[in-house]
C-alpha cells in the first residue's frame, strides 16, 4: 500500500532555529504509512536538510501574481486567489491527502487553500503563535486567527500549558491535542559521560538570546555565585547563540566583571558537530525561561518546551530551569532537574551552586534525566503523530467529506 502524502505547510523554510519542523518531517519520511511533501511561501538558500526540496508558491506563479501575493501578504497577511488556486492545483497533482500547518499565524495564511482542499486539516501551535500573537494589536491578533480555527480538523499543543492558552483564545477543548514534536535524543545521548571531571567544571547554556530565555538571569546569578562565595569549586560559564541581547550581555559581562569565568560563544547550527560538543563538554545545563511581558501593549511571550533543554537532558546533563509554560511538564525538581521560580537570581544562583558542589547531585539528577528524555524522543512522538493523522482522516471520513 502506497504511503499517504501529507503536504507540510509553513511560510518560510526554514528559519535556523525552527529544527523541530524539518525533525517532524524527516522522521515522518522514514515511515511507510505517510510521505511529506512541503509547500512554503519563501524558502531559505541554507534550508536545514537538502534532502527536501519544497514547493515554493512564487515558482507557481507568474510575476504578476506573485507580486499581487506578496502586496496581500504584507497589507492584509492573506494568501492571494491566484496562491490559494495554485497551491490547490499541486495539492490535486501531487494527491495530497492531509494538510499539517506549522504555526497558527501560518496556518491562517494558508485559510483559503484549507477551505477548499477538501482534506483533513491539523496546525501545530509553538509557543509565541499562541501566547503572544492572539493578544497583538490590541487583540486584533485573535480576531485574525479566529476563522481558522473553525476549519481545522485538529489544533496541537506542545504542552498542557499551552492548551489552556489555545482554550482561552477561543479553540474548543475536542479539537486540542497535546502533542509534543520530539527530538532525536539518541543523536544527543551521551553514556559514556562522567560526573567527577577535573574543575573548573562548565555550566552550559544554549539558545537564543532573547528575554524569555533569561540568559541575562543567569548572569545575574553567576555573579552572585561569586559575590557570596557559594561554591567552593571553580567553575566557567559558557552561553551558546545568536540573538538580539548579545550587545545588553557583553555589556552585564563587562560591567559584573565575569570576563574570566563567561564566554559567549555565539551561533552555531543544530547540525554542527560542534553543538554536540558543547553538551558533551558541559557539567551543568541552565535555562532560566520567563514569561517576558510588553508593558506598552501588556503582551506576553513565553516558551513551549524548550528543544535545547530536552538536547541537554537526552545527554544526561543535570539542568536547572523554571517553572515556566510546559517546562515543569518536562522537570520534575529534585527528580530529573531543579526548577526554579522565574526570574530569580538569587534562588537559580543558590540551585547552581549545589550542583558545582555536588558531584553526586549532579550524577543522580543527570543520570534520571537521559532516562526521561527518552520518552520524547522524536520516534516515538512521529508514531503518535501518525495516529494524530490516522485520527483525522477517520473523522472526515466519518462525516462524509472525504
Amino acid at each position: 500500500m502506497d504511503p499517504v502524502r501529507v503536504g507540510h505547510f509553513i511560510r518560510d523554510f526554514v528559519s535556523p532555529t525552527e529544527t523541530f519542523v524539518t525533525n517532524q518531517i524527516k522522521f515522518l519520511s522514514l515511515g511507510r504509512k505517510f510521505e511529506p511533501v512541503i509547500f512554503c511561501k519563501t524558502s531559505r538558500e541554507n534550508i536545514a536538510d537538502s534532502d527536501f526540496q519544497p514547493t515554493v508558491l512564487g515558482n507557481l506563479l507568474n510575476p504578476l501574481s506573485r507580486k499581487i501575493d506578496d502586496l496581500q501578504y504584507r497589507y492584509l497577511r492573506r494568501l492571494s486567489r491566484s496562491g490559494a488556486r495554485a497551491i490547490l492545483g499541486k495539492i490535486r497533482s501531487d494527491d495530497v491527502r492531509i494538510l499539517h500547518f506549522h504555526y497558527l499565524v501560518d496556518a491562517r495564511y494558508y485559510l483559503e487553500v484549507i477551505k477548499k482542499a477538501g482534506v483533513p486539516a491539523v496546525v501545530s501551535g509553538y509557543g509565541w503563535d499562541v501566547s503572544y500573537f492572539p493578544r497583538s494589536f490590541k487583540g486584533l491578533g485573535s480576531y485574525y486567527l479566529k476563522p481558522l480555527i473553525k476549519y481545522m480538523d485538529f489544533i496541537l499543543a506542545m504542552s498542557k500549558d499551552m492548551k489552556k492558552d489555545l482554550l482561552t483564545i477561543g479553540c474548543p477543548d475536542n479539537k486540542i491535542i497535546v502533542h509534543y514534536h520530539g527530538i532525536d535524543t539518541r543523536r544527543f545521548d551521551y553514556p559514556q559521560r562522567s560526573y567527577d571531571r577535573e574543575e573548573p567544571l562548565t555550566v552550559l547554556f544554549c539558545g537564543r538570546l532573547t528575554p524569555k530565555k533569561g540568559p541575562h538571569i543567569l548572569l545575574k546569578a553567576l555573579k552572585h555565585i561569586r559575590e557570596k562565595e557559594l561554591s567552593h569549586c571553580p567553575f566557567r560559564a559558557r552561553l551558546v547563540g545568536g540573538g538580539p541581547m548579545r550587545e545588553r550581555l557583553e555589556g552585564l559581562v563587562l560591567k559584573n566583571k565575569l570576563e574570566d569565568i563567561v564566554d559567549l560563544a555565539g551561533y552555531i547550527p543544530h547540525n554542527d558537530p560542534r553543538l554536540l560538543a558543547e553538551y558533551r563538554e558541559a557539567d551543568i545545563f541552565v535555562l532560566p525561561s520567563l514569561i517576558v511581558r510588553d508593558t506598552r501593549t501588556g503582551n506576553f511571550d513565553k516558551e513551549g518546551i524548550p528543544g535545547t533543554l530536552i538536547e541537554a537532558l537526552a545527554s544526561g546533563l543535570p539542568a536547572v530551569s523554571t517553572y515556566h509554560a510546559g517546562i515543569p511538564e518536562v522537570i520534575e525538581t529534585n527528580r530529573n532537574g531543579l526548577l526554579v521560580n522565574e526570574g530569580d537570581e538569587e534562588e537559580l544562583a543558590h540551585r547552581i551552586a549545589d550542583l558545582l558542589n555536588d558531584k553526586n547531585l549532579r550524577e543522580r539528577l543527570g543520570r534520571t534525566a537521559r532516562e526521561s528524555a527518552r520518552k520524547l524522543d522524536v520516534r516515538t512522538k512521529t508514531g503518535e503523530l501518525e495516529d494524530i493523522y490516522g485520527r483525522a482522516m477517520s473523522q472526515k471520513q466519518s462525516e462524509g467529506t472525504l
